[in-house]
């Protein structure tokens, strides 16, 4: 049965803007972030700023504007709470889910039960809603936010920086982790050509980018600050601060941060990861040509970037119920 025809999401879709003019910008279109990959349950409303559309290509794909945000870390009800946010922020906002014209989620690596449950909210409302969803790494989310600020950590450290390490809790006393490596813009490999700024207006020529080195790793929790900072002189160690004491050499220091909804959008222009999926600034340029309309329609079709099969979670390793079943099947294996 078709969700725009169920109870719940009809009534939900069938309300009206009230009276009042909301803070939507002329625009009036919104994108919703969202993340349950972790304690932090988190959501944000992002909108483009009024002046995008007559800056078109030139504009900077960084400037999104933040109009909302939600966030919850550490209660029982995790990622269920998603819906219940974004319902919260378009009635601030005076919007109506129809204004949704775009869905971004953090598809882990994290909580195996938070990362399905966040994958299925953004794909059931991009289906509710007609619009197109991107599923990014939450792992990638903290990277964005570190590289935002790397300028203030760099005094911290006395120079600049060569690498970000994130991490989120695994679980089993384990971490996930992802490794970003500085890099000069005309060093990062966009697939099968190098980069160009050209194609890439939201970057300057003095603009650092990161990197993703390999892939997600997980690691025990007393070697991530070994994992993280060899043959690194100078980084930062970004993750949920969860009071458990980490030993780090001098030329490196600590982001201590919650994973938050605005910065799977927000940063992502400053990333590069390998391959020629969205991701990154990737995502970012796709999803800004598509919500601001100049980019042509998104297609619909199984599969295709922004449809919701597109969108799948991140495994970095067997979920629990795996090992378990395992382990009664054979318990001396």
């Amino acid at each position: 049965m078709s969700l725009r025809r169920s109870g719940p999401w009809r009534s939900w879709l069938s309300r009206k803007k009230p009276g009042v003019v909301g803070r939507l910008s002329v625009t009036d279109r919104v994108v919703v972030a969202m993340d349950g990959s972790t304690r932090a349950c988190t959501v944000a409303l992002l909108a483009p700023p009024a002046d995008a559309r007559r800056a078109g290509k030139g504009w900077d794909h960084d400037r999104w504007e933040v109009r909302g945000r939600r966030s919850d870390v550490g209660s029982e009800g995790g990622a269920r709470g998603l819906l219940h946010f974004v319902d919260e922020l378009l009635r601030e906002l005076g919007a109506v889910p129809q204004d949704i014209t775009g869905v971004v989620v953090g598809t882990g690596p994290g909580t195996f039960t938070g990362v399905r449950l966040a994958v299925a909210t953004a794909r059931a409302l991009a289906l509710a809603v007609d619009c197109p969803v991107l599923g990014v790494s939450t792992l990638s989310a903290l990277a964005a936010q570190a590289a935002c600020e790397t300028w203030s950590r760099e005094g911290a450290v006395g120079g600049r920086l060569d690498r970000l390490v994130c991490f989120v809790d695994a679980k089993r006393g384990q971490v996930f982790y992802a490794v970003y490596e500085a890099v000069r813009p005309q060093q990062v490999a966009t697939g099968s050509e190098q980069a160009d700024d050209t194609k890439h207006p939201g970057r300057s020529a003095t603009t650092r980018t990161w990197q993703l080195a390999g892939g997600y790793g997980v690691c025990a929790r007393e070697e991530l600050a070994e994992v993280a900072t060899v043959g690194a002189p100078r980084g930062v160690l970004v993750g949920e601060d969860d009071g458990s004491p980490v030993l780090l050499p001098p030329g490196w220091t600590r982001l201590p941060c919650p994973v938050s909804a605005e910065h799977l959008v927000i940063g992502q222009g400053l990333l590069a990861e390998p391959g020629d999926g969205l991701t990154g600034h990737r995502a970012l340029a796709w999803l800004t040509e598509v919500v601001l309309g100049s980019g042509g329609a998104w297609s619909h079709g199984p599969g295709c970037p922004g449809s919701p099969e597109s969108v799948q979670p991140i495994y970095v390793r067997p979920p629990d119920a795996d090992v378990h079943i395992t382990k009664m099947r054979d318990p001396w294996a």
